[in-house]
């Protein structure tokens, strides 16, 4: 018989990531918009800083405080403040069909 409480190390990781996937979108409720900008879309969140110091703090803190969310999605960064983070759907419970 399987014993289903045991779960493997893929859905222990898995599980970890999604934990700071919350994480991250709740620090980006104090994102400040009227400098920078923030936009998700199928997976693909992007955030530009406006130069702002308290975005440019958000991001630090997901870099530090976050680092699984920012070794698996971050994607790209261009100069002026412009991060892309890409999510797989299966992480945000959309699956391909």
């Amino acid at each position: 018989m399987i014993d289903k409480t045991k779960s493997t190390k893929k859905e222990q990781r898995e599980a970890s990531i999604l934990h700071e996937i919350i994480g991250v979108f709740v620090l980006l409720t104090n994102w400040n918009n009227q400098y920078g900008n923030m936009k998700f879309e199928n997976g693909e969140l992007e955030l530009i800083t406006g130069g702002w110091s308290d975005n440019e703090e958000i991001l630090s803190k997901i870099r530090c405080e976050y680092p699984n969310f920012w070794n698996c999605f971050y994607s790209e960064w261009k100069r002026g403040g412009y991060y892309k983070f890409e999510i797989p759907e299966h992480f945000l419970g959309k699956e391909k069909e």
